[in-house]
């Protein structure tokens, strides 16, 4: 059984929209919670963070200021997670 169908079968049919929303928002903390994917979860974040940051600084050479991140909700505890070097080899983003 997958962890969707799981998580359906323990669901209460009341109020199915919000149930949904819950639901959705829980499996993401799960699996953003659980060691193997928490991990890669955090380096697909630091590899795109890294990749945008380059494609900018390729776009304007002469742009020397500093990124700031905005985020969001569970992004936001991924952003911390991966700052602080959580999950990543060698500390974290460069």
């Amino acid at each position: 059984k997958s962890s969707q169908e799981t998580l359906q079968s323990i669901t209460l049919p009341s109020v199915p929209s919000l149930r949904s929303i819950i639901n959705d928002t829980m499996l993401d903390v799960l699996y953003y919670r659980s060691p193997m994917y928490g991990q890669m979860i955090v380096r697909a974040v630091a590899k795109l963070l890294n990749a945008k940051v380059a494609l900018y600084r390729a776009t304007f050479p002469n742009f020397a200021g500093s990124v700031s991140l905005f985020c969001h909700s569970l992004g936001s505890v991924i952003t911390y997670d991966m700052l602080q070097g959580h999950f990543l080899e060698g500390g974290g983003v460069q």
